[in-house]
């Protein structure tokens, strides 16, 4: 097989929806030393910032993720500057666990907005809609309607012709434990190197308990006439992403203040909103390091909360089998439910022959569509 040189062409693009396991995806492949991804969630559809990356990359084979349905604009740009071989490469998860994540990612958010865990601001309740519609099947039949929801479906349809080269991946093939060998089959589609061996942290970025990091209320301190603002973040995430997160002014052992609310070990860090000066950061520094106490309590209180906010999640929260008890007391739920399931299945069997991962679709799924069939038709 002919591989394509390294140019300043994208050799690969990926698709997949928020919270589908992009951030990890990339992380670890821009760690490959053979291959290098932009994703347009993190840095946005910034034309002139693709084109530096292209053009500044040239020595190596390069894709871009995109998580949501781009406009006709973006996608011609992205189709000029892919090379005529390019690899599409499609992020999937089993769509039942898709819906039920992002139904339950709901009531965390919910519930955490909602015991003042999470800061409304930066993700407003009134925009949830377990809030809006007052009841779990109403949230969920709205969401049965979300764009966001068929992001990969819809996209796969623009980009499909203009390519051969076709790799449907489970977002659980992404895992610490099996994204190394995922790597190596992309990798093998794209270049005749190999990937060299390296370590994959075992933290969950986007995890619930770890979502303060994005959405938790901050620790404000006034110090004089000012006030400081300060987020806590797990220090294996700082390492991991050392440009996302800057600026820690701060680290200690959340098992020495009360500070239990996250699922990560290792220490916490504070980080400081805001530019700071050198000569101030090392003052707020000094302060903390003498007043451990504040720190203390703040953490206490929003451990506390957390918890809390996990108990009212509970009983709203919905696995399989209790979804599929509401689907027989709701039956125009289960309609929408069935399309839901079918309208994606339905995608993934036009990839019937193509690279595929066999987990992509889950047998409890086939069957809830299969049942739902035979209940609603």
């Amino acid at each position: 097989m002919a591989f394509p040189l390294p140019s300043n062409k994208f050799d690969f693009v990926v698709l997949t929806a928020h919270y589908s396991g992009h951030l990890a995806f990339v992380n670890y492949i821009n760690k490959t030393q053979t291959m290098l991804c932009y994703s347009v969630e993190e840095f946005g559809f910034n034309y002139e910032r693709i084109q530096s990356f292209l053009d500044n990359n040239q020595h190596i084979h390069k894709g871009i993720l995109i998580d949501t349905t781009p406009d006709d604009d973006k996608v011609s740009f992205v189709l000029e500057h892919c090379s005529s071989d390019f690899v599409l490469i499609c992020l999937w998860r089993d769509p039942l666990d898709r819906f039920l994540s992002m139904y339950n990612l709901q009531v965390y958010n919910f519930t955490n907005i909602s015991t003042g865990f999470y800061d409304e601001i930066k993700l407003p309740i009134s925009d949830n809609p377990i809030y809006k519609f007052g009841s779990i099947e109403a949230a969920m039949s709205d969401m049965t309607r979300w764009g966001i929801m068929n992001t990969v479906a819809n996209s796969v349809g623009i980009f499909s012709p203009h390519t051969s080269n076709r790799m449907i991946i489970c977002t659980g093939d992404i895992s610490v434990k099996k994204a190394y060998g995922t790597l190596e089959r992309i990798n093998s589609f794209i270049s005749d190197t190999s990937i060299a061996r390296f370590t994959i942290p075992e933290i969950n970025y986007y995890s619930h308990k770890n979502n303060f990091v994005h959405y938790g209320i901050s620790l404000r301190i006034g110090i004089k006439d000012k006030e400081y603002e300060f987020v806590p973040c797990p220090m294996e995430m700082v390492k991991l992403l050392p440009n996302r997160f800057k600026d820690v002014i701060f680290a200690i052992n959340p098992k020495d203040i009360g500070f239990d609310a996250g699922d990560f070990p290792g220490d916490i860090a504070f980080l400081i909103n805001g530019e700071h000066d050198r000569r101030t950061k090392a003052h707020i520094i000094e302060l903390l390091k003498n007043n451990v106490s504040v720190i203390g309590t703040y953490c206490k209180v929003m451990s506390q909360r957390h918890f809390l906010a996990q108990r009212i999640a509970g009983p709203i929260k919905v696995d399989r089998r209790k979804l599929s008890t509401m689907l027989r007391l709701h039956p125009n739920l289960g309609r929408e439910i069935h399309k839901y399931l079918s309208d994606h299945v339905s995608v993934l069997e036009k990839f019937k022959g193509e690279s595929f991962s066999s987990d992509v679709v889950k047998p409890y799924t086939l069957d809830m569509i299969n049942d739902l069939a035979m209940r609603y038709r």
